[in-house]
Formats: C-alpha cells, sequence, structure tokens
C-alpha cells in the first residue's frame, strides 16, 4: 500500500492487522509488534546463512535486514515495548537479543545490532517444535 494514500491504508488496516496476527500465530519465525506496526520475518538467505527481515509496515518499506544466525531461525518475538527483538535457531542453539529502536526519531539514523547471544542447551527437534506449536 502506497503511504501517500492514507484512506486506503486505513480501509486495510483492520483486515490487515488481522491476517497478520493469524500468521504470526501459526509461523514461530514470525513475529509482529502492533504499536510501531513492524513484522520480523526469519528467512533463508543461503545454503549458510539466514537473515531476519524487518519491515515496517506504516511507510510499506523494508526497516532492517539482520545476519548472525547460521542455521534456520525457528522461532522470533518482539520486547513488549518493540525496542527490541529476541530470536532463536535450534541448529545454532542459541538465542540472540537485537535492539531495533531508531534513534532520536530516526534523526541520527538507525541501526540495528545484536547486543547479546545465549547459548542453550541442545533440545531435541520434535520437543522444540512441539514446544512452539
Amino acid at each position: 500500500l502506497d503511504p501517500h494514500v492514507p484512506y486506503l491504508r486505513n480501509a486495510c488496516l483492520k483486515p490487515a492487522t488481522t491476517l497478520v496476527h493469524e500468521v504470526v500465530s501459526r509461523f514461530p519465525m514470525v513475529a509482529f509488534h502492533q504499536v510501531s506496526q513492524r513484522l520480523a520475518v526469519g528467512s533463508q538467505q543461503g545454503d549458510t546463512k539466514e537473515a531476519i527481515y524487518i519491515y515496517d509496515l506504516i511507510s510499506a518499506t523494508r526497516w532492517y535486514t539482520l545476519e548472525g544466525h547460521h542455521g534456520t531461525v525457528s522461532a522470533l518475538a518482539f520486547a513488549q515495548d518493540g525496542k527490541s527483538l529476541a530470536s532463536y535457531s535450534m541448529n545454532d542453539s542459541c538465542v540472540k537479543l537485537w535492539k531495533t529502536a531508531s534513534s532520536f526519531f530516526g534523526i541520527l539514523g538507525s541501526t540495528a545490532s545484536c547486543f547479546k547471544t545465549l547459548s542453550v542447551s541442545h533440545v531435541s527437534r520434535a520437543v522444540t517444535m512441539a514446544l512452539l506449536l
């Protein structure tokens, strides 16, 4: 949707938000932060490199590309305030915490960065999938 045509955006907001919530509830590698209208999607970049894409649904743009996992991103979750994102890779056996907030209203630019990596015990794929579903 063109951000310069607000009546179309307003007409589609409720059905689109409902659809996004349905996708997030079914696929743990997708996260949505309703207040900021940001959508995070874990996607395979290549054979050995994964990326997380964060989209700003207000401006209809890709906001960030986060790289750091070496295996499939199994789950994503935004912090309640939307300023950080947690990603989990079962293949890497780690959780990464990412800073995703803009600095000073975006005037000074914005960058996303991993500020913490936590190793987790290896859990079988079957157990992980059961917990995520």
